[in-house]
């Protein structure tokens, strides 16, 4: 037991779980290797190939915790995926040497590695625990109860039951090449415990156990900016580490379920951009951690990290609670943005639902769709000039210096917004690869030449209600078509004057044939911009031209930013 003592030394990472009893304290993530990203496969594959080049020592990277107080384990600040799988891996050995007719061998095992007895009180302890989500369940499968966790069950589980899965596939088809089988189990355990090594740190509180944390991460752990954030305003927090990580599971969770933690990681980013202006993924813990420096601020960065998610929740939930009170064409121009599949204007509009009522906030949406639009159209939406330009507005919101949309327009058309020259000529000649963009502009401009008091005769813009039309067909009936040759097909086709919206029936009669049988199905459409497509003669490059003009114009009463 002394070795939980020393600051820092090698162990063997079996030898880690037999020396002292740890766990993984409540405020740190549930088990996350999955059988996709096949971290326990590399896990098992490194370790073998170490072993099998005659022994040859094989380095784990390293393990942080939290010296015990008293007879309690130890906390482990970094680490739990390894211990955890090397756990698992260790108790089917021990099932190996049970299942070879050595019984004695398997409990010696487990009493070593697995669990220990207090004879004091004459209950069995655990050498290595999960936190309350995963533990139960983990201590099941490290005792050989693997019955298939129900679809209920904590996503973590099933990552669990599929590494006690992996593992076990792996021990077997190791063992069924062996011809001395017994001598092999032994041979590898002692490998993991004197040879598959880890660089093992102690620390005496949390806070020297996150910066120890913090600087391998600068040293090359693969560690995630959400958990670096995390741990420093743990480490920082003092007494109050209890609120701290109430408000972050608070976020984190209310967050996530729109796409795991590549989302959380996004609002993180996002969050602090609308505070502070563009800060790029490489820089933001380092920014955060220059400016929440104290206790206090720590706890005030985490209760507004909350109250943001909440908010950003929002943006991404046309039927979140927060516009109930909204008009119809607010939800709408919120979808449009979701299903424009862009994410730069955020903190702009996070910073609005902070600071403003929500009628500025509703006119605000109406031009970040125009924006959005004009942007794609144009292609000025890539690299990160509009990120940041987005970020500086989100920060200039909150600071006061932009006090309502009137004053954000202003600066953003002067900035970075196409104008309408420039949006009207890029119109003129543009292509959409995209069918469900191509739909949401088509309905769109259907409604701006239809007026919104035929908004409920045009159907959803999904496929399901509305499929895409390319009136010159992307697979022409042989011999038709003749007015295109190969290459002025490939680049007509996809141009937005060449594209209209049908009824899914409708578009399945239609087909690939020649234009004057295709013209009876564009008349008998309710759809205003369908039904005009049959008052040409012929479908050539000018009559896609001359359409996709008319439509350039549409375009901009549809995508205005006057205010």
């Amino acid at each position: 037991m002394a070795s939980v003592n020393q600051p820092i030394g090698t162990k063997g990472i079996a030898s880690v779980l037999s020396s002292y009893r740890h766990k993984v304290p409540v405020y740190q993530r549930s088990f996350v290797w999955t059988e996709k990203e096949e971290q326990v496969r590399e896990f098992l594959t490194d370790i073998s190939e170490a072993y099998y080049r005659k022994g040859e020592e094989y380095f784990l990277g390293s393990i942080v915790v939290i010296s015990p107080k008293e007879n309690n384990p130890a906390e482990v600040v970094d680490g739990q995926q390894r211990l955890a799988v090397t756990s698992l891996l260790i108790s089917q050995i021990a099932n190996k040497f049970e299942e070879l007719g050595k019984k004695k061998s398997c409990q010696k095992i487990i009493e070593e590695f697995i669990e220990s007895s207090d004879y004091k009180e004459e209950y069995i302890l655990p050498q290595f625990r999960l936190n309350r989500v995963d533990d139960i369940f983990y201590q099941k499968l490290l005792h050989g109860d693997i019955a298939k966790p129900p679809s209920s069950s904590p996503p973590s589980h099933a990552r669990l039951w599929e590494a006690y899965n992996r593992i076990d596939t792996w021990l077997s088809e190791q063992l069924s090449s062996k011809d001395k089988p017994i001598d092999w189990l032994a041979e590898f355990l002692e490998y993991l415990k004197n040879s598959a090594y880890v660089i093992y740190f102690v620390a005496p509180d949390e806070s020297n156990a996150f910066l120890i944390f913090e600087t391998l991460n600068d040293r090359g752990l693969d560690l995630s900016v959400s958990d670096l954030v995390k741990n420093y305003l743990l480490g920082k927090a003092k007494d109050n580490i209890d609120a701290v990580l109430d408000s972050w599971n608070y976020a984190f969770n209310t967050v996530r379920v729109h796409g795991g933690e590549d989302v959380f990681k996004t609002f993180l980013r996002q969050f602090w951009m609308s505070k502070h202006g563009l800060v790029r993924k490489k820089e933001l813990y380092k920014d955060i951690k220059s400016r929440v420096t104290t206790a206090p601020t720590a706890i005030e960065f985490a209760d507004e990290l909350q109250h943001n998610s909440y908010l950003y929740d929002a943006i991404l939930s046309p039927d979140h609670s927060s516009w109930v009170e909204c008009s119809v064409k607010t939800r709408e121009n919120l979808s449009a943005l979701i299903n424009l599949g862009l994410e730069q204007y955020r903190p702009t509009l996070l910073s609005a639902l902070v600071i403003f009522e929500m009628d500025e906030v509703e006119k605000l949406l109406k031009l970040l769709v125009s924006w959005s639009v004009r942007l794609l159209i144009v292609g000025r939406m890539g690299g990160g000039t509009i990120e940041n330009n987005y970020g500086d507005l989100g920060m200039k919101i909150r600071k006061g210096i932009l006090k309502n949309v009137k004053d954000i327009a202003k600066h953003a058309n002067k900035i970075f917004v196409p104008f309408d020259g420039e949006f009207k000529d890029s119109f003129e000649k543009a292509q959409v690869s995209k069918p469900k963009l191509a739909r949401y502009y088509l309905r769109t401009l259907e409604l701006e030449a239809g007026g919104e008091d035929q908004r409920e005769f045009i159907p959803n813009p999904d496929a399901s209600e509305l499929t895409l039309e390319h009136i010159l067909p992307e697979n022409p009936a042989k011999g038709e078509w003749q007015d295109f040759d190969d290459e002025e097909r490939k680049l007509y086709t996809t141009r937005i004057g060449n594209l209209t919206l049908l009824t899914e029936k409708m578009n399945s009669n239609v087909r690939n044939g020649p234009f004057k049988e295709k013209k009876q199905y564009y008349t008998k459409s309710s759809l205003l911009l369908t039904k005009q497509i049959a008052t040409f003669d012929k479908w050539n490059k000018e009559s896609i031209n001359d359409r996709q003009r008319y439509l350039a114009k549409l375009a901009l009463k549809a995508w205005s930013i006057g205010i």
